[in-house]
């Protein structure tokens, strides 16, 4: 198992928005380091960043779209 450490990750990010994303801006910011995904607030950007493996984006997405994921 590798670790990403993302204070010592010198790639820039390209972020974007979904396309369901509403004019109300209620919405969060994704992007790729290799096949690391990092997911920040649109609305307070400095808050901080969320890193996630594959084996949890999967899961993650699932759980926020309210799939059921337990």
């Amino acid at each position: 198992m590798s670790t990403f450490s993302p204070a010592s990750h010198s790639a820039t990010v390209d972020w974007f928005t979904s396309s369901y994303s509403g004019a109300n801006s209620n919405c969060v910011e994704t992007g790729y380091l290799g096949d690391v995904i990092a997911v920040r607030d649109t609305k307070d950007r400095e808050a901080g960043t969320q890193f996630f493996g594959p084996a949890a984006w999967g899961p993650f997405v699932a759980a926020v779209k309210g799939d059921g994921i337990a």
